[in-house]
């Protein structure tokens, strides 16, 4: 921990890049972009011996051009642009002329801010007029438009897509800045379209695994495309794409499939432990002990799960202060967020054996899915939900269907009606046969206890039927007496 002028003289005479790092990561915890720019430029400008001087500006060059590169927008404002140049046009004739060059070229690199993943990412939107042309430009055939409109989920070759799948998501994925990460964080989401489009993506491709299943009203059908979308996982799983085997475990695990009972339970033995060991993989117990261990042994090219840095460098940023009781900046939170930023970002290298292919693109880009509202009644209306009376326990009913008492209302238990019930009956205890009421009294089974039961309450079902003792009508008016006895 230090305060701003420590944090700058440090910055300015140590060789440390881990520090000067976590510096421009989270300089904006604690200070503006045009503050920190006059900072460096009176910092420059600081006098010393000549060795002193030329090491410090020479750092400070260095600072100046991983800040462009890592937060090109800060010098788009008319304000930090303008005050750079003008230092640059003052101090052009005492700066060294590739000192001079290098600030040019990084400034006008922030300037452009060029990204040609942009053009990509802008392509995947749905419904953009750009992407309809490319899909139906003349450059495809009339053999791979034909097989893209009879292709299905239940028909496609399973490692083309998978690749695909892959190959696009690491294209965006490459795309991802350490600048767009702390502006998502800072909440300025508008300004981070390569992570607003992961975030669709991966929304969209769950609720299509999750229409794939619940749209199809066969059953057999409906396992079969189970079975395939845990195929698909574990091919996403073998190109180490985490965040693709886990955008189809959110469609499996989606409320409306997930009640599918009779589905789930259709799948063979060796499916669900195949869908278990994918589950566990990704599993969030222990904070997702497996998936870590999984990615700290995985060699790039890789693609992690995006929903758990989010998560990491969100709790990173609102677990701790960014300043101390003593008003001092809490650099060690600066260190862990570069340090987190730095571990996600070297999975950064493009799959050098993947090529994408140009009708699975197209079929990729068409697929449909619907909202969840939609995907549960869908859901509902193959496999209706079984509705279920409860009843208290050791109670069946107290009256039959003429509204007669039964004969629990008289304290026996419902009669077993099954022949094997009844044979079994037969052999066993006496003791248990008193407990056990019959209503057949010709049958021959049952003791003498069960005999007597039974006529007692056939005189009791006369007796109600002739509007005598029906409910108990003499014991009520006998405590209606003792009532009056203690009123008096």
């Amino acid at each position: 921990a230090a305060n701003f002028t420590g944090l700058l003289q440090f910055l300015s005479t140590k060789p440390d890049p881990q520090f000067r790092q976590a510096f421009v990561l989270s300089f904006r915890n604690f200070c503006k972009p045009i503050d920190l720019l006059v900072h460096l430029l009176d910092e420059y400008m600081r006098d010393g011996t000549d060795e002193e001087v030329m090491r410090r500006r020479l750092r400070i060059v260095g600072v100046l051009k991983d800040w462009m590169k890592v937060f090109p927008g800060d010098f788009t404002e008319e304000e930090t642009c303008k005050r750079l140049r003008g230092f640059m046009d003052v101090e052009k004739s005492s700066m060294s002329t590739g000192l001079t060059l290098q600030l040019q070229g990084a400034l006008e690199k922030a300037l452009s801010a060029d990204n040609p993943q942009l053009d990509f990412v802008a392509d995947m939107q749905p419904g953009s007029r750009r992407s309809a042309r490319k899909r139906r430009s003349t450059r495809f055939s009339r053999e791979v438009l034909s097989v893209i409109e009879n292709l299905t989920f239940a028909k496609v070759d399973l490692d083309i897509l998978a690749q695909e799948i892959t190959f696009r998501e690491s294209t965006v994925f490459l795309a991802i800045t350490w600048g767009e990460l702390v502006k998502w964080l800072d909440g300025n989401k508008d300004e981070c379209p390569i992570i607003s489009e992961v975030v669709r993506h991966f929304n969209e491709m769950g609720l299509w695994v999750a229409t794939e299943i619940c749209t199809n009203p066969i059953l057999k059908e409906r396992v079969t495309i189970i079975q395939r979308c845990v195929e698909l996982s574990e091919k996403l799983l073998e190109l180490q794409n985490f965040n693709g085997v886990m955008e189809i475990l959110s469609g499996l695990n989606h409320g409306a499939v997930s009640r599918l009972k009779q589905t789930w339970g259709a799948l063979s033995k060796n499916w669900s432990v195949r869908v278990e060991r994918i589950r566990g993989i990704m599993s969030s117990s222990s904070n997702f002990h497996n998936y870590r261990k999984s990615l700290r042994e995985s060699l790039p090219p890789c693609i992690p799960y995006m929903g758990i840095l989010m998560t990491d460098l969100t709790f990173l940023k609102h677990g701790s202060p960014d300043t101390l009781e003593d008003g001092l900046i809490n650099f060690s939170k600066c260190y862990k967020v570069a340090s987190l930023v730095k571990t996600m970002l070297q999975f950064q290298v493009a799959y050098d054996n993947l090529v994408s292919n140009e009708a699975m693109c197209i079929w990729l880009s068409s697929i449909n899915a619907i909202d969840d509202d939609a995907l549960y009644r869908v859901s509902k209306a193959i496999e209706a939900p079984v509705q279920t009376i409860m009843q208290p326990k050791g109670i069946d009913n107290l009256f039959d269907s003429g509204g007669y008492p039964s004969p629990l209302a008289y304290g026996r238990k419902k009669s077993v009606t099954d022949t094997s019930a009844k044979k079994k009956r037969r052999g066993t205890l006496s003791s248990v046969n008193t407990m056990m009421g019959s209503d057949d009294e010709d049958s021959g089974v049952g003791s003498d206890v069960e005999r007597k039961a039974s006529k007692k309450w056939s005189r009791k079902r006369q007796k109600s039927k002739l509007g005598l003792d029906t409910l108990g009508v003499k014991d009520k008016e006998k405590e209606k007496e003792k009532e009056k006895e203690k009123e008096k």
